[in-house]
C-alpha cells in the first residue's frame, strides 16, 4: 500500500511539473513596428493658442469646432496645441483624441504637456517632456486609458524632414491653411511627424530556435484582447516588421480557442492580457489540423505563379508525389533548406515534384532568386489565396502530397524528407 502511495505521489508531481513546463507566460515588453509604421507620413499639426482657448478637432471642417478654455503652465512666450488619435480617450469634446500642449513653440527645446486626464488643464498631468530638437532626435511617450492606466499606446514624435522637398512643404502649409481657416497654423516647420506603436511583442524560445509573438491593437484604444478587432501576430526572430495584413503570420482574435503554429510546433493561447503586457501559451503534445485537409484527403485546387511569371495549376501534378514547401529568405536555415530541396528534386524526378512558395517583400527578389539559382524545382510566389486554402500558419511549413493531391504528411523537414520518402517507396 505504501509503495502504491509513493508511486501515486511521484506521478502527481510528474504531471504537475509537466503542466507547469507545458505552459509559458510570454512578457510582451517590447514595442513592435507594423507594416505602416515607416510608410505612412502622419503629421501632428501645431496650432497657435489664442489667449487661453483652443478649438476642438473639426475633421477638415466636417463639424463645427468648439472653443474650449484651457489652463496652461506659465512662463512661456508662445503656446500651441495639437491632438493625437487614441480611441481609448472618452473625452466628450474631442472623442478619440488626446489633447497636447506645446509650450515655447519656437524655442530650441519646446516642451510637450499631455492632457492625461482629458480635462483641458495642462498643469495637473505631471512633468513636461522635451520635444525633438533636430531631425535625428525623437520623443517617445505613452497615452493611457483613464479606466486602466496600464493600457495604452506609445507614440514617437520626430521633426519633419522636408526642407529638401519645397513642393511638398508648400502643399502641407496650404493644406492646413485651407482646411483649418478658423485657427492659426504654426507652420509645417514647427509641426511633427507621428509614428504609432500599436504592436507589443516578446520572444518565444523553441527547441534552440526563437520566434516573436505579438499583439496588435486594431482599433487603437489601448486594449489588445478585443474580439474581431485586435490580432495575434508571429514572425521569425530576424524579422523586424510585423505584418497585420498577412494571414500567414497573423489572425484576428475570436471567442473560440486560438492557436499559434511555428516550425510545426503548436501552442494553444490560454490568456491574453487586456493591456497587452503578456500572453500565455500552452504547447501541445499532439498536433491539431487547425483547418488543414486531413491526411488521405485531397487538398483544394489552386493556381500558382512561378518566379518567371508562368501560371500553373496544382491539379496538373496529380500523377506525382509533391512536396509543397513554404519558406522565405528571412527564415532560419533558408539556404540549407533550399539546397536540400534541390537534392530532393534530383533524386526522383519521375516520381516526385517540388514546389517552393517563397515569401518575399518585392516580386523582383524572387525573380532574382530564380534567375541566378539554376533551379531544378518550381519556385513560386506565396499568395494569400493559397495560404488561406491550405491553412498555412508560419514559416517554414510543408505539405507532402501523394498522387491525386492527397495529403500524406505535414511539416516534414527537408533534411528528413529523402530518408522518409525512400523508406516509403520501398514498401
Amino acid at each position: 500500500m505504501r509503495k502504491l502511495y509513493s508511486i501515486f505521489i511521484i506521478l502527481f508531481f510528474t504531471v504537475k511539473l509537466f503542466a507547469q513546463n507545458n505552459s509559458i507566460t510570454i512578457p510582451l515588453n517590447q514595442l513592435g513596428r507594423d507594416e505602416r509604421f515607416d510608410k505612412f507620413m502622419l503629421t501632428m499639426p501645431v496650432f497657435i493658442c489664442e489667449k487661453d482657448t483652443v478649438l476642438t478637432l473639426d475633421f477638415e471642417d466636417l463639424k463645427p469646432a468648439k472653443k474650449v478654455r484651457i489652463k496652461k503652465p506659465e512662463g512661456y512666450n508662445s503656446y500651441g496645441y495639437s491632438y493625437t488619435f487614441f480611441t481609448g480617450n472618452k473625452n466628450a469634446l474631442n472623442p478619440g483624441y488626446t489633447n497636447l500642449l506645446i509650450a515655447g513653440i519656437y524655442n530650441p527645446k519646446p516642451h510637450l504637456y499631455i492632457d492625461k486626464n482629458n480635462n483641458f488643464d495642462f498643469t495637473d498631468d505631471g512633468n513636461f517632456m522635451i520635444l525633438p530638437i533636430s531631425k535625428n532626435d525623437s520623443l517617445l511617450f505613452k497615452v493611457n486609458r483613464n479606466d486602466d492606466t496600464l493600457a495604452g499606446i506609445s507614440i514617437k514624435l520626430k521633426r519633419l524632414d522636408i526642407n529638401s522637398q519645397p513642393a511638398y512643404k508648400k502643399l502641407m502649409n496650404d493644406y492646413y491653411a485651407f482646411f483649418y481657416k478658423d485657427r492659426i497654423f504654426a507652420g509645417i516647420d514647427f509641426s511633427y511627424r507621428e509614428q504609432r506603436y500599436i504592436t507589443k511583442y516578446g520572444m518565444v524560445k523553441l527547441n534552440g530556435d526563437s520566434f516573436k509573438v505579438a499583439l496588435y491593437d486594431g482599433n487603437c484604444d489601448g486594449l489588445y484582447n478585443e474580439v474581431d478587432s485586435d490580432r495575434v501576430l508571429t514572425t521569425n526572430f530576424a524579422d523586424s516588421i510585423f505584418d497585420s495584413r498577412d494571414d500567414l503570420r497573423s489572425f484576428t482574435i475570436t471567442k473560440k480557442t486560438m492557436y499559434i503554429e511555428f516550425h510545426g510546433e503548436q501552442f494553444e493561447i490560454t490568456e491574453i492580457d487586456a493591456a497587452g503586457n503578456f500572453i500565455k501559451l500552452k504547447q501541445l503534445t499532439e498536433n491539431l489540423l487547425l483547418g488543414k485537409t486531413k491526411p488521405g484527403e485531397k487538398i483544394p485546387t489552386f493556381k500558382f505563379t512561378t518566379w518567371n511569371g508562368k501560371e500553373k495549376k496544382i491539379r496538373k501534378y496529380k500523377r506525382y508525389d509533391v512536396l509543397l514547401y513554404f519558406t522565405g529568405p528571412n527564415v532560419k536555415n533558408f539556404s540549407k533548406d533550399t539546397i536540400m530541396l534541390r537534392k530532393i528534386a534530383e533524386a526522383y524526378p519521375d516520381k516526385l515534384k517540388v514546389i517552393a512558395f517563397i515569401d518575399v517583400n518585392k516580386s523582383y527578389e524572387l525573380k532574382i532568386f530564380g534567375t541566378y539559382s539554376n533551379l531544378n524545382y518550381e519556385a513560386a510566389f506565396k499568395e494569400k489565396d493559397i495560404v488561406q486554402k491550405l491553412s498555412i500558419r508560419g514559416l517554414p511549413s510543408s505539405i507532402w502530397l501523394a498522387k491525386k493531391r492527397r495529403v500524406k504528411a505535414y511539416n516534414v523537414k527537408p533534411e528528413d524528407f529523402l530518408k522518409i520518402y525512400e523508406t516509403t517507396i520501398k514498401k
